[in-house]
């Protein structure tokens, strides 16, 4: 599976819904992990949007969209099972930027025992 072309056709065909891919690749950890990362990657230039028009608007609450908090989420569920070397400091490089919702992150990040992040 090429995961840029699979983003490129779930936005052509599918309204960019993102979650029925990740579904149906639950079983599948090294893809879903492929396709999410290219997702957040493409589509990081609209997250921090979002994140800042909060900011500006003082709303913390809805940093970011739930779509986008749903996705960024089961990615860094994904980082914490994964064993390969370089996992963990993709892990603390995403949790440490500012529009990753840091408590439910952690949260996770707890509960998966990956405590370097």
């Amino acid at each position: 599976m090429d995961p840029i072309q699979t983003v490129k056709l779930c936005d052509l065909w599918f309204d960019q819904d993102y979650h029925s891919i990740v579904e149906e690749l639950k079983d599948h950890k090294e893809l879903a992990y492929s396709f999410l990362h290219a997702v957040l990657q493409q589509n990081e230039h609209l997250i921090i949007q979002e994140y800042n028009n909060a900011i500006m608007q003082n709303n913390l609450v809805q940093a970011i969209s739930a779509k986008h908090k749903t996705l960024i989420l089961r990615y860094v569920e994904i980082l914490c099972d994964r064993k390969a070397k370089n996992s963990q400091s993709q892990l603390v490089d995403c949790v440490s930027r500012n529009y990753y919702p840091i408590d439910d992150c952690l949260a996770i990040c707890e509960k998966k025992n990956a405590i370097e992040a």
